[in-house]
């Protein structure tokens, strides 16, 4: 009697951690930061959580995004990209880098491009 206890107990639990899984994942995702676009920010190698855009309910001033760039492929073959939310046109959200750079980095997302709203960083590996 004891074992079978045991046995569904653990049963239990690898549904319930299959399920929470399957939730988390649904609501974020990781991923690591390319290039260094967004120094001092964020660093090249610096993996992100990253809050899924269907659980956002708006992207403000100041926030770090990520989006699917088109036209643009980074060395790792990835065309996400980190970008600051530094303003919003109508349903356009406007973003940019934080580097200082030479030229103006700003574009214009659409909002299908937004892939979520970083909300945690980890140190690069």
């Amino acid at each position: 009697m004891h074992s079978i206890r045991k046995i569904l107990a653990l049963g239990f639990s690898a549904l319930l951690g299959a399920v929470l899984g399957g939730v988390l994942s649904a609501c974020l995702m990781m991923t690591e930061v390319a290039g260094s676009d967004m120094l001092p920010s964020l660093e090249p190698g610096e993996r992100i959580l990253v809050l899924r855009s269907a659980f956002v309910d708006a992207y403000e001033t100041g926030d770090l995004v990520v989006y699917q760039a088109p036209y643009y492929t980074a060395d790792s073959g990835d065309d996400r990209l980190v970008r600051r939310v530094t303003g919003i046109r109508g349903s356009w959200v406007r973003l940019n880098c934080d580097a200082k750079t030479t030229r103006d980095q700003e574009v214009l997302a659409e909002p299908d491009q937004l892939l979520g709203k970083v909300i945690f960083s980890f140190g690069g590996m």
